[in-house]
């Protein structure tokens, strides 16, 4: 250790070159603390150049606030260890979540079929979704999917493609309402008015019968999807007591008084000293297009008038087959006549 002897405040340097170098040994040596450079001995105001220091390589001597003011990784640092970025297990099979949390993967959720696991993708669908070579596929087929088919289950719960029905029509036989599907803007309307009733008979005459109700095809009125229009029916006519009474009309009315309206045949005459008229048939009425047809007129002490769609009734009977027919005329003797048919509506899309 140096000897503590060194020059005094009022001795100059120059007479004293042997301690001055003694002193200098201590410094380069550093056997002595009190002429080491500490913090101490540092002005609060010192700036120190970057320049002087020497790379700190011990770990814990950089706080972490210096750590994540970096604007970049410096030359050679290396990788941070992975457990030190977040919570949970860090594995060649897991990926850090936003929240510094490890995690696995979505695609390690969608199992096999033989996975039970409430949280995966199978476990929700019945087990419906398996993984083949990487892709999502159905399983448990009963059929080739295509353009007519959906995936689903039938009466027996059994999954599988399933031939689909469309309904692309709906027929009304008694006044009612229709919501108009989804996308469709036109209507194509199909109708028929309602059948006359017939003529009473006498004891030597035949009632006359119903006319049959007028008919309209496919007459293709504007719409709005999903807004509900009324559809009216024409109601039958009765047969009478003498005269029958006229069957009703038939009409839809769409967009902008877009409509269609078919008009009921007239009810047969009763006899009273000869056989009963016929009744006319309904008129064409009117509305849109020309798809419109007039009915026919119930026969002289005879049978209703068939319509388009429907039969007249015969001799004393009720027109039972289809719509708009008339009803058959009283026969001598009950003189009882038939009722005519009530018409119909079809809207098709």
């Amino acid at each position: 250790m140096w000897s503590p002897e060194y020059p005094t405040d009022d001795e100059l340097l120059i007479n004293s070159p042997g301690r001055i170098r003694a002193n200098w040994e201590a410094l380069q040596l550093m056997e002595d603390s009190s002429l080491l450079i500490s913090n101490q001995k540092c002005a609060s105001d010192m700036a120190l150049d970057d320049s002087k220091l020497a790379q700190i390589v011990t770990a814990g001597k950089v706080s972490g606030t210096a750590l994540t003011l970096l604007p970049n990784i410096p030359s050679g640092a290396g990788y941070l260890p992975t457990a030190n970025l977040g919570s949970g297990s860090p594995s060649s099979t897991t990926y850090l979540r936003g929240d510094q949390t490890w995690d696995t993967p979505l695609n390690d959720k969608v199992k096999s079929s033989s996975d039970d696991t409430a949280d995966y993708l199978d476990g929700k669908v019945a087990k419906s979704i398996v993984i083949n070579s990487e892709k999502l596929e159905l399983s448990g087929d009963s059929a080739t999917p295509g353009n007519t088919y959906y995936y689903g289950t039938n009466s027996a719960g059994t999954k599988g493609y399933y031939s689909l029905t469309v309904t692309r029509s709906q027929l009304f036989t008694s006044t009612g309402t229709i919501t108009i599907a989804a996308g469709v803007s036109v209507v194509y309307v199909t109708l028929v008015g309602g059948g006359g009733g017939g003529g009473k008979g006498a004891a030597s005459f035949r009632g006359g019968g119903g006319g049959s109700g007028a008919f309209a095809c496919k007459v293709p009125i504007p719409v709005t999807a999903l807004s509900a229009y009324t559809v009216t029916v024409g109601a039958a006519g009765v047969a009478g007591v003498l005269n029958g009474t006229a069957g009703g009309s038939s009409s839809f009315i769409g967009n902008s008084s877009n409509s269609i309206t078919v008009n009921g045949g007239s009810g047969g005459t009763g006899a009273l000293v000869s056989a009963g008229a016929g009744g006319a048939g309904g008129s064409a009425g009117s509305g849109t297009g020309k798809q419109t047809f007039a009915g026919a007129t119930g026969a002289t002490g005879g049978a209703g008038a068939g319509s388009y769609l429907g039969d007249g009734g015969a001799i004393g009977t009720d027109a039972t087959k289809g719509y708009g027919g008339g009803g058959g005329g009283g026969n001598t003797g009950s003189g009882l006549a038939g009722d005519g048919a009530a018409g119909c509506v079809l809207i098709e899309w």
